[in-house]
């Protein structure tokens, strides 16, 4: 009875750890606006493919991430049940991370606590609480980890490791076309490092694998063709997205706009550890697995490419678990290896916790107050027809169906208003001001019959996750936050004549 009962008290300690985890990522979140235009983008596709129209089937180049959500729609179409389903994903996406990458995962209560140092890290719970490609991509490139893993101790066959390592590869980039750079170096280092691998490399692995994961990509290709769009119209959004991302990259280099976000927003502390691991697998390599080889060569390589590119911190969310995990991986070595002091690791590891769930605190929930549910209460009582808003979607998901939102990209757009004849109303939301459409502004001028404050558009983590598209740096977009934040409103609404 007592063994039974020591071999339990692990498992509660960890279920536990993911209750705490699925509060912290829900908590506020029902109540919560849509965090950015790409998360009420995706919404529409989702409800455009539950009525059977797949005209934005390859949006952003993420299939899969439609495809995944459709079902749970299907269930219940409401924005926040999807929502709460992407935070559940999140919460064991950073259990997979734990499990696959750290041994014996949750097996000892220090374990726990490391699932809930990971859990609780800024960029863990920020993007579990937006519907985007984030999470999924998290979920799918802590899969594909795990594969690698299984494959280098061989836990499964050589050829099985092949298959799904193709499967999962292509299902990452099917969700996060951004996962090109970290696969593409993932596959160099394991083919030209091969010294010390278990297993011989041959070229019938590699065909394996391409085999399975061109055949995944060319399935999503043969439902697009079923569905109408044209063969190519998956290769020709990635060259879309290339070709604007080259486009945005005008802007002068900016090196430290990613050390100043991990400063920011991040557990310093941890990112510093994890530069600290980085080095001595980088000088040592002998003393170190072939996993976490990868790991070290993978996040430093992918974080260079990344530096050449728009910055957004988005930009790193296939490095960020791995820097945490480097930075575990060596604050474990000084008190659980070295030192053997796992009381001091509790200590340590509680404390940096607390830390972050401070963060999140800080940086998180007080930007989850909204003011749309009574803007579109007052659409629904003047039994409005149509609601014209200057750029900002984070309406669309509390109005009524019957009310069409229609977007102002420019001031010029104002044309739109003649072509309805019904109550129509004009919201300026400054969503336009935080990614710059200056046009946009003047309609701020206008005498309007509401005006509300909205939190969510005052959070710094939108405005840098913007700086991607309107090309400015670290601390403007924060002074773009700072000033909104000043303001006496943010949205406002007007009847139109």
């Amino acid at each position: 009875m007592c063994r039974n009962n020591k071999n339990l008290a692990p498992i509660l300690i960890g279920l536990n750890s993911a209750v705490f985890l699925i509060f912290i990522y829900n908590y506020q979140l029902i109540s919560s606006a849509p965090f950015d235009y790409d998360a009420v983008k995706n919404y529409q596709t989702i409800q455009e493919l539950a009525r059977g129209n797949f005209h934005n089937f390859f949006h952003h180049a993420s299939p899969v991430l439609y495809v995944f959500f459709l079902p749970f729609y299907l269930i219940y179409p409401n924005f926040w049940f999807l929502l709460s389903i992407n935070a559940l994903l999140g919460v064991f996406a950073s259990l997979l991370w734990v499990r696959l990458l750290l041994k014996d995962a949750i097996k000892k209560p220090y374990n726990a606590i490391t699932y809930l140092l990971l859990g609780t890290a800024f960029f863990a719970v920020s993007y579990s609480r937006t519907l985007s490609i984030e999470t999924l991509g998290l979920f799918f490139s802590a899969l594909l980890w795990g594969q690698i893993q299984s494959f280098l101790d061989q836990r499964k066959t050589f050829w099985a490791s092949a298959w799904l390592i193709g499967v999962v590869a292509s299902l990452l980039l099917l969700t996060n076309y951004k996962a090109i750079v970290p696969l593409t170096f993932m596959a160099l280092l394991i083919t030209f490092n091969r010294k010390g691998y278990a297993i011989s490399f041959s070229w019938e692995f590699f065909k394996k694998i391409l085999i399975s994961f061109c055949g995944i990509i060319a399935l999503f290709m043969l439902v697009g063709i079923i569905a109408g769009l044209p063969w190519y119209k998956y290769p020709a959004t990635i060259v879309g997205i290339v070709a604007n991302a080259q486009e945005t990259t005008a802007h002068p280099f900016n090196g430290r706009f990613y050390f100043q976000y991990l400063a920011e927003f991040e557990n310093i502390a941890l990112m510093l550890l994890s530069i600290w691991q980085m080095r001595n697998i980088l000088r040592f390599p002998s003393n170190y697995t072939i996993l976490w080889r990868l790991i070290a060569w993978t996040a430093l390589l992918t974080y260079l490419v990344m530096l050449l590119l728009p910055k957004a911190p988005r930009g790193l969310i296939f490095v960020f678990p791995l820097l945490y995990l480097l930075g575990i991986k060596q604050l474990q070595f000084f008190l659980l290896e070295k030192w053997k002091k796992p009381s001091f690791y509790l200590i340590a590891a509680i404390v940096l916790i607390f830390w972050q769930i401070k963060i999140i605190w800080e940086k998180v929930y007080p930007y989850s107050q909204t003011s749309y549910p009574q803007i579109a209460s007052i659409l629904k009582k003047e039994q409005a027809e149509v609601v014209f808003s200057t750029l900002g979607m984070g309406i669309y998901p509390f109005l009524d169906k019957n009310i069409k939102l229609e977007i102002l990209r420019e001031a010029s757009d104002t044309t739109k208003f003649n072509k309805y004849k019904g109550k129509k109303f004009l919201l300026y939301d400054s969503y336009g001001e935080i990614s710059l459409h200056h046009s946009l502004i003047s309609l701020k001028k206008l005498k309007y019959d509401y005006y509300f404050e909205e939190k969510s558009l005052c959070n710094p983590f939108l405005s840098l996750e913007l700086v991607e598209y309107n090309r400015t740096h670290f601390r403007k977009a924060f002074e773009i936050s700072e000033n909104l934040q000043k303001q006496k409103w943010q949205l406002a609404l007007k009847k139109l004549p």
